[in-house]
């Protein structure tokens, strides 16, 4: 965000729980490495840098970052997957769909507007091996889903349902559920476009 924290922004960080303070890249990192937070709320345009940068700079599996951007646009969400974001959200969503996005990667969901995906999302044959539990995975996730509804959806323990996480997003080369969602899509793995049912 800016410097100077809205009035959205400060009712964004009360509604989900915890205060926010908005400050330039170098110093976010430097209190989110001493914090360890598990959502960063974090604009594109920042003084010093982009926010796409941030989940680089952090070095941090378990932050996860929320790109909040005024360009709601394919160059922008690419560059918000190539930088690592955990999610993508156009400030012209609204209060309600930046508190749910929060909520959202705190359970372990990727955030995304279906929209772009569908436009990026070209397909490629697939060029990596995985198994049929791992494919169920990923179609889970292109749907949103948590750890804890993958699990329950697979009939597995949730420990088990992190590791076909893990184990699909590692084959994928992709470091976030979002990336690997969009690489999937991206390889034919699975259909982002509207109605599919992925």
């Amino acid at each position: 965000m800016s410097q100077a924290p809205d009035q959205a922004t400060k009712a964004a960080a009360a509604r989900c729980g915890g205060a926010l303070s908005v400050l330039q890249s170098g110093e976010a990192v430097q209190l989110c490495r001493a914090l360890t937070p598990d959502v960063v709320i974090c604009d594109q345009q920042l003084p010093d840098g982009s926010g796409s940068d941030l989940p680089a700079r952090l070095g941090q599996r378990e932050t996860r970052v929320l790109l909040v951007t005024g360009v709601d646009s394919e160059s922008a969400f690419s560059a918000a997957i190539a930088g690592g974001c955990a999610g993508f959200v156009s400030k012209t969503s609204g209060l309600a769909r930046l508190v749910a996005a929060v909520h959202d990667l705190a359970a372990d969901r990727a955030v995304f507007p279906a929209g772009l995906l569908g436009q990026i999302a070209t397909t490629h044959p697939a060029q990596v091996d995985l198994t049929p539990r791992e494919l169920e995975v990923l179609h889970l996730l292109a749907d949103a889903a948590s750890s804890d509804e993958i699990a329950s959806s697979l009939g597995v323990s949730l420990h088990t349902a992190r590791n076909h996480i893990r184990t699909a997003l590692a084959k994928l080369g992709a470091t976030t559920r979002l990336e690997a969602v969009v690489t999937a899509a991206r390889q034919g793995i699975v259909d982002l476009s509207p109605g599919s049912g992925t």
